[in-house]
């Protein structure tokens, strides 16, 4: 303890890059409040919260609330892809990442998130049409889920992604509704939050003719029940 005592670790604190997350408890001896928002200055790229209780144990006895925290912190980090379930070509993705970027101050260049995937789409768009069809349908096909996943969607980690893609403070407002590339302006103005009331699940279907549309929606109704009871 005496040894650990005398490591001064603010002295290397400035020079680590990566993000990090400090918590702690109220009733934390070891971790004073005082200290460790001192520590947060320090670290470039530092979040620092303190749960509604605990003490020093936060990994073990109060590992579970402080679980969500430590989910919407790495969901931030970089400003994070939709996760499993939601396309990102879907508007509604594009549009809420698009905001999210804006109200961080921070540029949105890549619909996509995938630098490669933005230099191959003009390449692609120039194929005939059956090889255009055949590249489309392989990206959709990779966005999208299974159908034995669909009742496994993670609906709860879906809404704090998108919670989580915003900067952490009070709004006055937020605005939630369908798709609206005005209304995405119009809040990038306001310096508001929006929340699509829905987004694009895509299940893979292999066998689905897209010139059938109703042999298509009878082949794969039966998922339906599996997508409403997640």
């Amino acid at each position: 303890m005496r040894v650990m005592m005398h490591d001064r670790i603010e002295h290397r604190l400035p020079y680590i890059t990566a993000p990090t997350l400090l918590l702690r408890g109220p009733r934390d001896a070891v971790s004073p409040a005082r200290w460790v928002e001192e520590l947060g200055t320090l670290l470039p790229r530092s979040k620092v919260l303190t749960l509604r209780s605990g003490t020093t144990s936060i990994r073990g006895v109060f590992a579970t609330p402080s679980a969500p925290l430590w989910r919407v912190f790495s969901r931030k980090i970089g400003m994070s892809k939709p996760p499993k379930g939601i396309a990102r070509f879907d508007s509604a993705a594009t549009m809420l990442m698009a905001l999210a970027h804006a109200l961080h101050d921070k540029p949105f260049d890549s619909p996509s998130q995938s630098p490669m995937l933005d230099r191959l789409l003009p390449s692609l768009n120039r194929l005939p049409t059956r090889l255009k069809e055949w590249g489309y349908a392989i990206g959709g096909m990779a966005e999208g889920i299974t159908e034995a996943q669909a009742g496994d969607l993670d609906m709860e980690g879906i809404a704090e992604w998108m919670v989580g893609e915003y900067p952490e403070r009070d709004y006055p407002a937020a605005f939630i509704g369908s798709t609206n590339g005005a209304l995405t302006h119009l809040t990038a103005a306001m310096g508001l939050p929006w929340l699509p009331q829905t987004f694009l699940c895509p299940v893979r279907s292999p066998h689905n003719d897209p010139d059938d549309a109703q042999a298509g929606f009878e082949q794969d109704k039966a998922v339906a029940p599996a997508l409403l009871a997640a």
